[in-house]
């Protein structure tokens, strides 16, 4: 997904994703190898997941730095993230912080 914060004029690319069940976030080869080199180059990437922590019934948002692909797939939601929140009370404010830093 291509995000377009204005007024900024910054562009920023982020991967969705969906963990239903256990902590694997599936990303394919080719979204790490996306994340790892656009992060190389100095781009703004991220990966948002919904998920759920210890199989409880409250949905969390993490965020993970796309440089960090790599370790997100090996380690799926454990993996060190950005932010992370109750789906249901996120603060976006804080999210776009992160995103134009």
């Amino acid at each position: 997904m291509l995000i377009a914060l204005d007024p900024e004029g910054l562009f920023v690319m982020m991967e969705l994703k969906v963990v239903q069940k256990g902590k694997k976030v599936n990303l394919s080869p080719h979204q790490i190898s996306f994340l790892i080199k656009h992060s190389k180059m100095g781009a703004p990437v991220f990966i948002l997941v919904q998920h759920k922590l210890l199989g409880g019934p409250l949905n969390y948002l993490s965020l993970y730095e796309g440089r960090r692909a790599i370790e997100v797939f090996e380690r799926g939601i454990d993996a060190p993230f950005l932010l992370r929140y109750l789906a249901s009370s996120v603060d976006w404010s804080e999210i776009r912080k992160k995103l134009l830093t």
